[in-house]
């Protein structure tokens, strides 16, 4: 049984999603700029369409009934709040990619943003296997006339099949949900497709990956085990989560073997590590074929300024 409490949350947080309601309390609170520097405020669910720029980068549109909270993010904040580090290294690496590949792709934000820098002839295959969520993704590229964008509804793993997906108790999207049980807590458990990047590169006919971006909430290595014909044979660059405690040795056993290199991406550029090792602050690393390493260092030096 929900507690007063989460009944009063879950309805307050369908009052504040109602369009009427939504519209009325939103735009008072852009014109009072101290009320604008209250955390809890850019926290206020957005429904609608919303419009936002940057990275040099023309305008991307998001559609939101109030739960995706990167949407709610980038009409408070704008586009350049939302991993800010991380982006512009991704987005070095999409301008000289032909196939992208982005993995756990929530509402679309990497698929967006890659799409938006209007790379001729790429493909972007996003994988995204909650349907509430893959709905707003798919959606998102349809308003923005993304063509390039290919959504899949599935989870990406080391077999194919089933998997049970573990859903947090969130009011908002579950943006958090993990195939590794136990990882959080979970509200609820779903069943979705599986499969893994060597199956789905063979039957779609895929001769060439370019880039891989993966955020799959601890999972990223069993992803890496069913991507092994990918890695060895297309040699992808990969941009990837990296938990502190909970992925890097396994992240390892899949890349070193095959002559990976790792890079920590900070607000500064690209860190070489000699192991993956998490970080408190900077949550995602870069993983480049050796042979590829100074093309990839030279670009983001080149795009970032760094020397």
């Amino acid at each position: 049984m929900q507690t007063l409490t989460e009944t009063g949350k879950k309805a307050l947080f369908g009052l504040l999603r109602a369009p009427f309601v939504n519209r009325w309390m939103v735009r008072p609170l852009r014109r009072f700029p101290r009320l604008m520097s209250l955390p809890y405020v850019k926290r206020f669910p957005i429904v609608g369409q919303i419009s936002t720029q940057g990275f040099g980068l023309p305008e991307i549109l998001f559609e939101s009934d109030g739960r995706d909270s990167i949407a709610t993010l980038m009409y408070w904040s704008g586009l350049e709040r939302f991993e800010p580090e991380t982006i512009p290294v991704f987005l070095a690496f999409a301008n000289r990619s032909k196939v992208v590949l982005d993995i756990g792709a929530n509402s679309g934000i990497y698929s967006l943003i890659t799409a938006a820098s209007r790379n001729p002839g790429q493909v972007i295959y996003c994988f995204e296997p909650i349907p509430e969520i893959f709905r707003a993704l798919k959606n998102n590229a349809e308003i923005n006339h993304f063509s390039s964008i290919v959504p899949i509804c599935a989870a990406l793993t080391d077999y194919d099949g089933e998997i049970e997906l573990y859903l947090p108790k969130d009011l908002a999207f579950p943006t958090s949900s993990s195939t590794m049980k136990g990882f959080r807590e979970a509200g609820k458990v779903l069943t979705c497709r599986a499969c893994k990047l060597d199956t789905f590169a063979a039957q779609a006919g895929i001769q060439a990956v370019d880039l891989l971006k993966i955020d799959t909430e601890a999972t990223e290595p069993a992803v890496l085990v069913g991507a092994s014909q990918v890695l060895r044979n297309y040699r992808p660059w990969i941009v990837s989560e990296v938990l502190m405690g909970k992925t890097e040795a396994a992240l390892e056993r899949q890349l070193g073997p095959l002559g990976y290199q790792y890079f920590l991406i900070t607000p500064h550029g690209l860190t070489r590590k000699r192991n993956i090792a998490g970080d408190a602050k900077c949550g995602n690393y870069a993983f480049i074929p050796e042979e590829a390493v100074d093309e990839a260092v030279s670009m983001v030096e080149a795009l970032s300024g760094v020397h």
